[in-house]
């Protein structure tokens, strides 16, 4: 793990800027390497707003494994900084947990606030967890942080004073009164992200949050909570977000931008505009991600080809299970058969990437549940392959969600609420009355090697088009999906379109359009001789084929050192009672083979 950091901001001066309070990202981190310093968008949304407010605050964005309390006890002396912003979620409270304490030593004078949706979830809970933290923001947090900055001293009186927290007294904890939903939501700026890093070079995210709130109830998100104090609805207009999205795609010249909450689609007509917006700016040439509901793209099926033509190039929806009665016990509000329609609207569309998530483990599930989302997510990648990805989570459970407040009702047994034994979503913490921890895992095992197993098959049969935008996808625009990291499994398929797409080789096709001028082959397959000197060569996806006598010796003159009309003089020479004419006819047939094994690419001289 680092402990050299980049020198930070600095005033124009050239003395290191005074800061009024400093917001603090710690990414949680499975692995004691790890090393992520991913940004958390909502921090900007708060910084942004205080900096409007009049005062002076930044955002850093940290991994747990870097020298935490030494860097921040550091930057507080550097900036005169009196006081540090948390976000907190359920994985990142146990490095908070471990870190503030000695920050806290270091700089006592130091004044702590926490934030986010463990916060928001589990005020109490979090406050006892954290006694090092002054106070907690509950639910949005623009209006109460600038506040906050605005209060003479942090008393108790003071801090009382002040809407929407939540702080400790003698006999736990209290609350201040709710604070007002922030309404119309465009009455907030968008975040001019570099400036508001601390660190110059720091990562940034490329996310908008269009909206706040949900129209839906699920039973493990947080919006399902009847007691939930934000769930109304509320949006960004159209051009609010036609405007950060034009100010992200000139901030950042490479990637996509990713569109990041739930309500994203709910209000039809706005995401008609949005993307009229978008087809008028860039004509579908700049590339977004989104999440979205099947029952809204099924009411509405103009909305996907629509937001196809604008740049959607990845999509993700909920899954959740395969048995339409957990869906229901879930109050997903959707059905089984809307996923399948997406998913084939998806593929007549021409969507480059769906991604459907299932959930193992979760509400009464058993074996027989189980197999029937095992088998209906396999179903749905052979409706789609190559477009449709699908993945597993273990159910979670997030404080301030109804199946945490009453798992027994969801048929659950929580055997760790705090979710100290693993990552959220990648570990599992409940159990239900049929099945044992160690069930749930062997099945979310099982779920895996059956999606892999299923993609290895079909990827076998996906077409030269269906591979290469994968990969086209990841040179330009920086996407990863579920079928790009399978097939860059196989190394002949990766180093053949890296050639192609990364280093300036050419395919067949390429180099007849050339006529073979200055075109030289070169093979990407290792040659293994076997019984009368013909070569075995390992194809894509595990396959292998012994090659005829022609063959052989094509692929193996084919190391980018000769050109065609050199293999060809060569043949030739091996048999003078056969034309040239016919030996090229024969040579380049040979070729297009390999070139659809993905065995021989084709250099160039030619800049």
């Amino acid at each position: 793990m680092s402990n050299q950091t980049p020198p930070s901001e600095t005033s124009t001066t050239g003395e290191p800027l005074s800061l009024d309070a400093l917001l603090v990202y710690i990414d949680a981190a499975p692995t004691a390497f790890h090393l992520s310093r991913g940004p958390q968008l909502g921090l900007y949304y708060l910084a942004q707003h205080a900096v409007d407010a009049g005062y002076t605050v930044r955002v850093d964005s940290l991994s747990a494994n870097d020298y935490v309390a030494k860097r921040l006890a550091r930057l507080i002396e550097e900036h005169s900084c009196p006081l540090l912003g948390f976000y907190v979620d359920q994985d990142n409270i146990w490095d908070l947990r471990r870190i503030l304490p000695t920050l806290k030593q270091q700089r006592p004078d130091v004044e702590i606030i926490i934030g986010g949706p463990q916060v928001t979830g589990a005020p109490e809970l979090t406050l006892d967890r954290l006694p090092e933290a002054l106070v907690g923001v509950v639910g949005e947090g623009e209006e109460t942080f600038v506040e906050l900055l605005s209060l003479p001293a942090m008393s108790p009186e003071a801090l009382r004073s002040c809407q929407g927290l939540v702080l400790r007294n003698s006999s736990g904890a209290e609350f201040t009164p709710t604070r007002p939903l922030i309404d119309p939501l465009d009455s907030l700026a968008r975040p001019r992200r570099r400036e508001l890093n601390l660190e110059p070079d720091a990562p940034v995210s490329r996310g908008i949050i269009t909206g706040r709130g949900c129209h839906g109830r699920c039973a493990f998100c947080y919006e399902g909570s009847p007691s939930h104090r934000g769930k109304r609805l509320r949006l960004h207009s159209a051009e609010r977000c036609l405007e950060e999205f034009d100010y992200l795609v000139t901030e950042f010249d490479h990637g996509y931008v990713c569109i990041l909450d739930d309500s994203f689609v709910a209000h039809p007509q706005r995401l008609r505009e949005f993307c009229q917006g978008l087809i008028q700016r860039y004509r579908g040439e700049k590339k977004w991600f989104c999440e979205a509901r099947v029952d809204t793209l099924t009411r509405h099926p103009d909305l996907l080809p629509l937001m196809i033509e604008a740049g959607l190039i990845r999509i993700q929806v909920g899954g959740e299970s395969g048995d339409q009665c957990i869906l229901d016990a879930y109050r997903k509000g959707t059905t089984l058969d809307q996923l399948v329609e997406v998913v084939e609207a998806a593929k007549a569309h021409g969507l480059l990437s769906m991604y459907a998530n299932f959930i193992v483990g979760g509400a009464f599930e058993t074996r027989e549940t189980f197999e029937k989302t095992r088998d209906f997510a396999v179903e749905l990648l052979h409706m789609a392959p190559g477009i449709l990805g699908v993945g597993k989570s273990f159910y979670t459970p997030y404080p301030g969600t109804p199946m945490y407040d009453d798992p027994a009702a969801y048929g659950l047994i929580v055997v760790d609420q705090e979710g100290v034994t693993g990552m959220g979503d990648k570990h599992v913490f409940c159990r239900t009355e049929e099945l044992s921890r160690f069930d749930i895992l062997e099945m979310g095992y099982d779920f895996e090697q059956s999606i892999h197993q299923t993609m290895t098959s079909l990827s076998k049969q996906l077409p030269y088009d269906v591979i290469e935008r994968q990969f086209r996808a990841y040179y330009a625009w920086n996407i990863t999906t579920e079928w790009h990291d399978r097939l860059s499994e196989d190394p002949l398929i990766y180093s053949y379109l890296r050639s192609v797409l990364r280093a300036g080789a050419k395919t067949l096709t390429e180099a007849r359009e050339a006529n073979f001028v200055d075109m030289y082959p070169m093979r990407h397959v290792g040659l293994v001789a076997t019984i009368g000197d013909h070569y075995v060569i390992h194809l894509p996806l595990g396959d292998r084929r012994e090659l005829d006598a022609l063959e052989s010796r094509i692929i193996e003159l084919s190391t980018g050192k000769l050109t065609l009309d050199d293999i060809v003089g060569i043949v030739q020479d091996r048999t003078p009672d056969i034309d040239p004419v016919t030996i090229r006819r024969a040579i380049v047939e040979r070729f297009a083979r390999f070139d659809r094994e993905f065995l021989v690419v084709w250099r160039t001289n030619v800049l």
